[in-house]
């Protein structure tokens, strides 16, 4: 069995023409949209060209040859959230193998130049496939198909052109709207930023978060962990066990009284962590609460040590409104081009993909998009940085079973 990630060529853009109001999307468009509002109902088509990849990947194993049998062992696409809700009720359909779907696709027709229409507005089902419909399963910003099926029999038909029908809840105001493979590369900050620094472990770092929610168990060992649910102290949470290293020794700020106990200001110590999943509670020495075991409180964390080995950071100072507005935006995943400008590295692009950010803009004046891929560690400050969010692109992988 080989697994194969499938990308498609882009369409031609083309102006939309027809349909009511414009509302049935298509690869071409700048985005995919599924959903219905009010007498507006909102679908996607995806026109997919999967044989050339799999023939390609199949060329490419030592004792097979383009056109060897095979078979689809399974078949997942992924779509990316842009805007909306998530988690609705979000379904794909195989629409007629034998039908010319253009991207001049409309709510009516096939395409523009089809002389018969769709049977049902919004478009038709593959009569092989009227029982069968793939209902998508939500991961965070990220919705997954199972469409094996639907593969299975476009394989057997010998088609080209894999067309897939994705539409939501129609009848309510939920309206998600997906990345396409025409998604534009977006600039953070609508510019050039001057003021970014890329961080890996082994660098120095000072963090001072704002006040968080905190659990301090005490046991075989003491432990703190996060209480809170909301989103900026989740991000400085974050931001505090993934940057800090064990050993370092740090202030522990707590201002509160319960259960008649004030800890004030605290030296701890970090000694470890319960595990290595980002947001796990952090192992430390330097609390004592006496008999009690569980002790609730808000607290600030400040720190000065080296970024742990496997932590990669871009920071950007005193961020723009709207350079802000873009970083805090960032969801795990995405996919941040950058382009280093002038300075030591010139016109010298890298990939990297958000794991998760933290707006540390009160205490520190910066916004932090933590990485997981490891950084060119530099002080760009006052040097030409682009940063482009590329969108996530809707993304088909396949397992092949090779006959």
């Amino acid at each position: 069995m080989a697994t194969f990630n499938v990308t498609e060529d882009k369409y031609p853009t083309e102006p939309f023409s027809g349909g009511k109001n414009g509302n049935i999307l298509y690869s071409s468009r700048g985005y995919l949209k599924v959903g219905g509002k009010d007498n507006e109902k909102y679908r996607a088509v995806l026109l997919i060209q999967p044989r050339q990849y799999f023939s390609a990947a199949v060329s490419a194993i030592e004792g097979f040859t383009s056109g060897s049998p095979y078979t689809i062992g399974n078949a997942t696409l992924t779509l990316t959230r842009s805007s909306g809700a998530t988690g609705g009720l979000i379904e794909a359909v195989l629409l007629p193998l034998n039908t010319n779907i253009d991207s001049s696709v409309s709510w009516y027709k096939p395409s523009e130049a089809a002389t018969t229409g769709w049977t049902t507005e919004g478009g038709d089902i593959e009569t092989t496939a009227s029982k069968i419909i793939s209902v998508g399963s939500w991961s965070g910003s990220t919705v997954q198909f199972d469409i094996t099926p639907f593969l299975n029999m476009w394989d057997s038909k010998g088609s080209s052109l894999l067309p897939l029908l994705i539409r939501g809840e129609e009848n309510s105001s939920n309206i998600t709207e997906f990345c396409s493979w025409e998604c534009e590369n977006k600039p953070i900050g609508n510019g050039t930023l001057q003021n970014c620094k890329f961080l890996a472990g082994g660098d120095t770092n000072t963090l001072q978060t704002e006040g968080i929610r905190v659990l301090v168990s005490v046991g075989s060992s003491t432990t703190v962990s996060l209480a809170d649910d909301n989103a900026a102290a989740i991000q400085q949470w974050n931001s505090f066990g993934a940057a800090t290293s064990t050993g370092t020794t740090f202030s522990f700020v707590s201002p509160d009284m319960e259960q008649g106990i004030v800890l004030g200001t605290v030296t701890c110590t970090l000694t470890g962590r319960t595990s290595t999943d980002t947001g796990s509670p952090l192992v430390i020495t330097g609390i004592s609460l006496g008999a009690i075991t569980e002790y609730y409180t808000t607290a600030e964390f400040s720190s000065t040590s080296i970024i742990p080995t496997g932590t990669n950071i871009l920071e950007i100072t005193a961020p723009n409104t709207q350079t802000k507005t873009d970083t805090t935006k960032l969801v795990a995943d995405q996919t941040l081009l950058v382009n280093y400008r002038a300075g030591t590295a010139v016109s010298n692009a890298h990939s990297f993909t958000v794991k998760f950010v933290s707006d540390e803009t009160l205490k520190q004046n910066r916004v932090r998009v933590y990485l997981n891929e490891t950084t060119v560690s530099e002080n760009r400050i006052g040097k030409n940085t682009d940063l482009l969010l590329v969108t996530n692109q809707p993304t088909l992988t396949a397992d092949l079973l090779l006959i």
